[in-house]
C-alpha cells in the first residue's frame, strides 16, 4: 500500500466515524436541540480519540512506505543516467566516482529529503485530528442555532451542514492567509509527489557533481505550469561559469511554483558538450498554455466529481437524505463526458475516485 493510498485509507474511515457520530441521536435532535448539542459535545471526546487511535495505527506504516519509495524513486533517477555517465568516466572524459551504494552524499541528501516529509506528516496527522474535531463542532453548534431559529427543521438543518462538511471534507493544512484549505488526499500527495521530484532531481544532481558534470539538461513536457514552461528543455550551467549555457540559478528552482516546486513534474538529466544529445525542446508556448489550461479544467470536473461522491457517501452514513446528492454525480459526470468529447483528452477514472470506493 502506498502512502497515498494510506492516506485515503484514513480519510475515509474518519469521514465514515463522523457520519456515523451524526447518525447517532437525530430524534433528540427533534425531541430536544440543547440536549442534543450538549450530548453532542460531550461525546466529541470520545470521537477524537477514536480518530487519534487510527491515524496511530496507520502512522508507523506511512512513515517506512514513504522511506521506501523516496529510495525507490532516488535510485531509479540514478540509474537512468548511470550508464552514460559510467561510459564517459571510462572514456577520460569524467572522473570516476565511488559505486552508488557508497556515495555518502547521495544518502545524506536522500535522508534530508525523508526526515523533511517526516516531519511534514507528522504535522499533518496533528492537524487532521484538530482540525476533524473543530469542524464537527461547527456542524453541532451551526445546526443547534438554525434549528432554534426555526427557520428549517432539525433534519434540514442537519443535512445542510453535513453537506458543506462533506464537500469540503477534513482539512490537513489551511492557509489562512488565503483563506484556502487542503484535503487529506491533496495536502498529502503534494507532499509526496513535491518530495519525490526533489529528491530524485538532487540525487542526480549530486552524483553528477561527483562525476565532475557542470552542465544538466531539464525535461519538457505539454502542459506545463508557467513558471516551469520557461525553464523547461533547456540546458544549464550548475556552476554558472559557462559561457555558452544559462546558470540554473536564473531558473525558478527553489520557488514553490517553480521548477521542482510543488507538484512540479520535471527532472534533470546530465549533460556534456560533444558526448550528448539534447533530448528535450521547449515547448511552444501557445501549445503549452493551451494544454495546461485543458488539464486545470478536467483536475477541477474530477475534483467536483469526487467532491460529489464524497457528499453522497457521507450523507448515506449519516442516515440523511442523499437523494439530491445523487443527482450531483450524474450531473458532475455528465459534464465531464461533455468535455471529453470536445477535446479529445484521455479520461481518468482513478482520479474520479471517491475516497471510499
Amino acid at each position: 500500500m502506498s502512502v497515498l493510498d494510506i492516506y485515503r485509507a484514513i480519510e475515509a474511515a474518519l469521514m465514515a466515524n463522523i457520519a456515523q457520530f451524526f447518525a447517532s441521536g437525530q430524534s433528540l435532535l427533534t425531541d430536544n436541540t440543547l440536549q442534543w448539542q450538549m450530548q453532542k459535545l460531550n461525546d466529541l471526546g470520545a470521537l477524537n480519540r477514536s480518530n487519534t487511535q487510527l491515524i496511530a495505527q496507520y502512522a508507523g506504516i506511512s512513515m517506512v512506505e514513504l522511506n521506501t519509495h523516496l529510495e525507490k524513486e532516488g535510485l531509479k533517477g540514478l540509474n537512468e543516467q548511470e550508464k552514460e555517465l559510467a561510459k564517459a568516466a571510462v572514456s577520460g572524459q569524467l572522473v570516476t566516482p565511488v559505486n552508488i551504494s557508497e556515495d555518502a552524499a547521495l544518502y545524506s541528501t536522500l535522508a534530508t529529503y525523508q526526515a523533511n516529509a517526516h516531519d511534514k506528516l507528522n504535522l499533518t496527522n496533528t492537524n487532521i485530528i484538530g482540525n476533524s474535531a473543530e469542524k464537527v463542532k461547527q456542524i453541532v453548534n451551526q445546526t443547534t442555532a438554525e434549528v432554534l431559529s426555526g427557520v428549517i427543521t432539525p433534519q434540514q438543518a442537519l443535512t445542510k451542514n453535513a453537506i458543506e462538511f462533506a464537500r469540503q471534507g477534513i482539512p490537513a493544512y489551511v492557509n489562512y492567509e488565503s483563506n484556502r484549505q487542503y484535503s487529506i488526499e491533496a495536502y498529502t500527495q503534494m507532499i509526496v509527489r513535491t518530495t519525490t521530484n526533489q529528491v530524485t532531481a538532487s540525487m542526480q544532481m549530486t552524483r553528477a557533481e561527483s562525476y565532475g558534470v557542470d552542465l544538466i539538461e531539464v525535461s519538457s513536457h505539454v502542459g506545463a505550469r508557467p513558471k516551469c514552461s520557461v525553464d523547461q528543455g533547456k540546458i544549464y550551467s550548475r556552476s554558472g561559469n559557462n559561457d555558452n549555457y544559462p546558470p540554473f540559478s536564473s531558473t525558478s528552482f527553489g520557488e514553490l511554483d517553480g521548477l521542482f516546486g510543488i507538484n512540479c513534474g520535471h527532472t534533470v538529466y546530465p549533460f556534456w558538450e560533444g558526448k550528448s544529445r539534447q533530448a528535450y525542446k521547449p515547448i511552444p508556448k501557445k501549445e503549452n498554455d493551451k494544454a495546461y489550461i485543458e488539464s486545470q479544467k478536467q483536475r477541477a470536473l474530477e475534483r467536483n466529481i469526487r467532491l460529489a461522491k464524497r457528499e453522497l457517501d457521507f450523507l448515506k452514513n449519516a442516515n440523511l437524505p442523499h437523494e439530491g446528492a445523487q443527482k450531483k454525480v450524474s450531473a458532475s459526470q455528465a459534464k465531464m463526458r461533455g468535455f471529453i468529447e470536445d477535446t479529445g483528452r484521455t479520461r481518468r477514472y482513478a482520479r474520479e475516485r471517491s475516497i471510499s470506493q
